[in-house]
């Protein structure tokens, strides 16, 4: 039977825009992924498994306000109709099994994200570790405190029976402290390196940006703690209302973390197309050509593109070394003639449709 108080339209409307805006993100990663044509990967499955996640507790939440008094006062509730009462504390109960697996999914997908867009640094990928190790243990911890914080188990919902619980209120406070340091350490963990790139000023501040979003889930984070500060500990019902709304937006943010650094392919289709230089392309009959897999499957393609760029100009100004014993060759100042000459590595990557040529040959 449903049954709302003047709180709970409020709790509803919330859902469906956070799985709205969840949905549409990884709706995005998907449409990047069959754009560049790849199989998916670890931290796609984890995104996938988090939206999943966030989709049951919106549920549990539309049914909590419609039919289990979502924002209620618990005196009012345990007075007038003790079944609704227990019907809330149950849903609230399941919740945080999802809430505390969703948001452990979307932080290891972001970092496997990383340690994808910048190989080969050593010390790089043990700190990404090392954070994600963190994260494992930390789920550990939120799961045995779920399970064994009230004692019955049954005691969580049932307040009539025998039991005892932990202080729900120190471990509120400790749950949104450590997930506010460990998202701020994931904004943190790649911008040296962001830093250190040869490419403009301008795209470092792009591509922090993209990785900057991440600053919302730890102001989120710090949102839960005020409201915890300022919400009655002995209503608890109440309270649930703007702390799962809280929540809600803490895993949405997680999210869309995770997949806004997918975008590249969306967001730079046309011009990842045209930043090749003509005279950089194989030509018919180009000797010993491969295909050569994208390293970056994300935002970063494009500025890894202008690091390449630089890196090209530089090798275009060196002096030529012993003329090459080729027949057809022509020197550069002279009139093209029938034949072209490739004479280094052709570094296309972020186009992912290119081939690439590893040795000098001429048609």
């Amino acid at each position: 039977m449903i049954h709302l108080n003047h709180r709970s339209p409020v709790l509803i409307v919330w859902s469906l825009i956070f799985f709205f805006l969840a949905a549409v993100a990884v709706a995005l990663r998907v449409a990047s992924i069959r754009i560049r044509r790849r199989d998916l990967k670890s931290h796609d499955y984890l995104v996938f498994f988090s939206l999943m996640l966030l989709t049951g507790y919106v549920v549990d939440m539309l049914i909590g306000a419609t039919t289990a008094g979502y924002g209620g006062h618990t005196a009012t509730m345990a007075a007038r109709n003790p079944g609704e009462l227990v019907s809330a504390l149950k849903i609230f109960w399941a919740s945080e099994w999802m809430w505390a697996t969703s948001t452990v999914c979307f932080r290891l997908a972001i970092l496997l994200l990383y340690m994808e867009i910048f190989p080969g640094n050593q010390k790089f990928f043990w700190c990404a570790t090392s954070v994600g190790c963190l994260v494992f243990l930390y789920w550990v911890s939120a799961i045995l405190t779920i399970a064994l914080l009230c004692r019955p188990v049954a005691y969580n919902w049932n307040r009539t029976i025998s039991g005892s619980c932990g202080d729900v209120l120190k471990i509120q406070y400790a749950s949104a402290g450590f997930n506010m340091g460990i998202d701020l350490g994931v904004v943190l963990l790649p911008l040296p390196i962001v830093w250190r790139l040869q490419m403009s000023s301008r795209k470092k501040i792009g591509v922090t940006a993209s990785f900057a979003i991440g600053i919302l889930t730890a102001g989120i984070n710090l949102g839960r703690i005020i409201q915890t500060k300022l919400c009655p500990a002995d209503d608890l019902i109440y309270c649930l209302r703007d702390s799962s709304i809280f929540i809600m937006a803490e895993m949405t943010a997680g999210i869309l973390v995770a997949c806004v650094p997918t975008f590249g392919p969306l967001l730079f289709r046309g011009r990842t197309v045209h930043s090749a230089q003509p005279r950089d392309l194989p030509t018919i009959g180009s000797a010993q050509l491969r295909r050569r897999p994208a390293k970056l499957d994300s935002l970063l393609s494009t500025l890894d593109r202008s690091h390449n760029d630089e890196e090209r100009g530089h090798k275009e100004v060196e002096p030529m070394g012993a003329p090459t014993a080729h027949a057809g060759v022509r020197d550069e100042n002279e009139a093209p003639g029938t034949g072209i000459l490739v004479t280094r590595d052709l570094d296309v990557h972020s186009l992912n449709v290119l081939p690439r040529a590893s040795e000098t040959s001429t048609v």
